[in-house]
């Protein structure tokens, strides 16, 4: 995404090193310019789940050093070193622990667990995605690195504030550098496998409301039924606080899959539910479908997303993988 991707690109929370950042706050962070992340790094997405590579093999204990270097894995014969994961585990621990968040609890042990697994994951991607861009001969001009660096110096006002930033999170220049490079070159190889994506696609209008019941949905049901108003018991009763009629195509993420398929197959003016989800019981109400509706920008950037982690996961699938630690 050495660092991190500076977006992360499998819908993990993967805290490295950005101090005042936190748990909540933090969906895809790594060696921190988040201008550039927010400019064209794909955003994650809901209900994504890393991929077990179907060429992982059982390494020979000759293949764990790499000069003087422990390994953790490695990735079609190229290196992960074992500090470079420890370093950011030992990151991410530290800014959990700044947020009053006990990593020594049961809930703490499970949920730094759980963070390691996805730290580990990402420098899986990490190292994928780099081989991806290397094939293709993806390459950032010096020139065009100085100006991106230039860019953050003049966001943080000045000199002398970019260098008590890089202090601040334990970067030297040339780490920052490296970083942003390696981002660049992750952006263009994502426009790359995304040309494709559709600007127009069948959309539907819909409304819902997600609540944490069967017995709750199913007196929502009733009351709808019974000539109550689907966006004041949208308002009143769903978890999810937008509660206006909405146009999304399939694939997006933005609803569990088959809350999506139930949609998909309603006619304008029809309501089903309750439909049980891993994050809910939800009730649909279709209002309309256009069948060559223009996306908009965010949506079409959520498409893109899920083009380019298909395409992850293929690249996985046939990843040769070494894993060294447990």
């Amino acid at each position: 995404m050495a660092f991190r991707w500076l977006w992360l690109l499998v819908g993990v929370v993967v805290l490295t090193g950005c101090k005042g950042l936190s748990v909540q706050q933090v969906s895809v962070v790594s060696t921190p310019t988040p201008e550039v992340v927010q400019a064209t790094g794909p955003q994650p997405i809901t209900g994504s789940e890393p991929v077990t590579p179907s060429g992982t093999v059982t390494p020979t204990p000759d293949r764990a050093m790499e000069g003087n270097r422990r390994l953790a894995a490695r990735v079609n014969d190229q290196p992960i070193y074992l500090d470079t994961y420890q370093q950011q585990v030992s990151q991410l621990e530290q800014v959990l622990q700044t947020q009053e968040f006990d990593p020594a609890s049961d809930v703490g042990q499970t949920r730094v667990a759980d963070l390691q697994r996805q730290v580990w994951e990402g420098l899986i991607d990490q190292l994928i995605i780099e081989q991806q861009a290397a094939a293709l001969n993806l390459t950032i001009p010096d020139e065009r690195l100085e100006a991106k660096v230039q860019e953050s110096i003049a966001r943080r006002q000045g000199q002398a504030n970019f260098e008590a930033w890089l202090t601040e999170n334990n970067l030297t220049i040339d780490a920052f550098k490296e970083s942003l490079r390696a981002q660049l070159i992750a952006n263009q190889l994502f426009e790359q496998v995304t040309a494709s994506a559709p600007e127009t696609a069948e959309q539907i209008q819909l409304q819902h409301i997600r609540v944490a019941t069967a017995d709750a949905a199913r007196t929502i049901i009733e009351q709808l039924k019974a000539g109550a108003s689907f966006t004041a018991l949208a308002q009143e009763e769903s978890l999810d606080t937008a509660v206006e009629p909405k146009w999304l195509p399939k694939g997006t993420g933005l609803l569990p899959h088959r809350a999506e398929e139930a949609a998909f197959s309603l006619e304008p003016g029809q309501i089903n539910g309750p439909i049980e989800t891993d994050q809910g019981f939800y009730i649909i109400k279709l209002s309309g479908r256009e069948i060559e509706r223009p996306l908009t920008i965010e949506i079409r950037q959520r498409l893109k997303q899920r083009i380019f982690l298909d395409w992850l996961s293929d690249q996985r699938s046939t990843a040769v993988i070494e894993i060294y630690v447990p």
